[in-house]
């Protein structure tokens, strides 16, 4: 979970997850990332890294792609009424170049959460009833969002986590981030595969990735989108 302040990351945790069973140590102890283990739809006993906000400086953004190496999916936060995605697409076009250099791995698949969506109605929403995602406002957001970070459209979300309702749209995201699982699980295998093989040649492990890319491609497949 990644993006600027203020964006709404920890509310976000705590829409998406049916329940936050422990809190854990962050991977490699560092004290501004903290890991949740929670129940997602699809992703039961994931484990959820809430990142500090995007850094600035090279240094910031060159840390930050290594740690997004260690995940195998983002959602990424952005707020609705923040138009200046700068600090968003050069966070994003490191973990980009990161895995360039990479190819025995796959990078995550990247879902946005347009956070804060009912700023951008007509007029102030006094209900959940009143936030209509549809509005021109919103739609063309989601357009320049997209295209703005390099993603598809349909994994840019619009939500809306006012404080005085209850969170809005959460259930599209939810089931967005699910059916990207398939391809989470490939770069969750090639991960683990990098990591256990650590003195491979980049070729053999290249080699390696590819045919177990495929052969999760055909096999790995999220409880929720079974049959019955």
């Amino acid at each position: 979970m990644a993006g600027q302040a203020g964006a709404g990351k920890s509310s976000l945790i705590n829409a998406l997850s049916k329940e936050v069973r422990a809190i854990v140590d962050a991977p490699g102890g560092t004290r501004n990332f903290q890991a949740y283990e929670v129940e997602l739809q699809g992703l039961s006993g994931a484990m959820v890294i809430d990142s500090p906000r995007v850094g600035a400086s090279e240094k910031e953004q060159q840390s930050f792609a290594d740690r997004g190496s260690d995940a195998d999916l983002i959602v990424w936060a952005i707020s609705a009424d923040k138009a200046d995605g700068r600090l968003d697409l050069a966070a994003l076009t490191g973990i980009r170049k990161h895995f360039t250099g990479r190819p025995h791995r796959r990078q995550p698949p990247i879902v946005v959460a347009l956070t804060h969506a009912d700023r951008l109605m007509r007029r102030v929403p006094l209900s959940n009833d009143d936030i209509d995602l549809t509005e021109t406002g919103v739609v063309e957001m989601v357009r320049k969002v997209a295209e703005g970070l390099g993603v598809p459209k349909n994994d840019v979300v619009p939500v809306s986590l006012a404080p005085q309702f209850p969170p809005y749209n959460i259930e599209q995201l939810s089931q967005r981030i699910a059916a990207r699982v398939p391809d989470a699980r490939q770069a969750q295998l090639l991960r683990l595969m990098e990591d256990a093989a650590p003195r491979w040649s980049a070729k053999r492990l290249a080699g390696q990735a590819g045919n177990a890319a495929r052969t999760a491609a055909r096999t790995m497949l999220p409880r929720v989108f079974k049959r019955k």
